[in-house]
């Protein structure tokens, strides 16, 4: 089996579209329930980073933007060695969840 290439997730939020594409495509969205710090040029091609407390910080580029329903990215799993992008990949997609929910959260206050 390959290894997988991408983390999907389709999560209902009840909440006007504008705000969720706010929170999940704009710096100051991000950085006010994610990270401490973000940047993002949101077009396909443009990049992206995330920077949290402790120094933990991570580069990415945007994929795909379909406001106000689609947002995709990637991060640099492919140049790790096998082993650790599988921890890392196995990590994120149990991450994913409970950062949607925390996005959901935000939202709601």
């Amino acid at each position: 089996m390959a290894f997988p290439d991408r983390i999907e997730r389709t999560v209902d939020i009840s909440r006007p579209p504008a705000d969720v594409w706010s929170a999940l495509t704009t710096a100051d969205g991000l950085a006010a329930w994610f990270g401490q710090e973000a940047k993002i040029d949101l077009r396909p091609g443009g990049a992206a980073s995330m920077g949290w407390d402790g120094g933990h910080h991570t580069e990415m580029r945007v994929e795909r933007v379909e406001e106000p329903a689609v947002f995709g990215f990637k991060t640099g799993f492919a140049q790790l060695p096998d082993d650790v992008r599988r921890t890392e990949y196995d990590e994120h997609t149990k991450g994913w969840a409970a950062e949607l929910g925390e996005l959901v959260d935000y939202l709601a206050a």
